[in-house]
């Protein structure tokens, strides 16, 4: 999130690195289910397209009155 993309492809990005199957050598083949039987499931709520930081971004100059 800290380079700007929006919540849901961030956490996607971070899910795909801790379940990636890197014995594969296949970019997209994943774990399965852990073989102690604990299931996770990652769930975000509210909007995946959410941008909490940008580092364009820049704090507002007050008006004078």
């Amino acid at each position: 999130m800290i380079d700007g993309e929006p919540i849901g492809p961030a956490y996607t990005k971070q899910v795909w690195l801790h379940f990636r199957d890197f014995t594969t050598s296949d970019p997209t083949a994943m774990y399965g289910t852990s073989s102690m039987q604990v299931t996770t499931i990652q769930c975000i709520y509210g909007d995946p397209s959410l941008i909490v930081y940008s580092p364009e971004w820049h704090a507002p100059v007050p008006i004078d009155a």
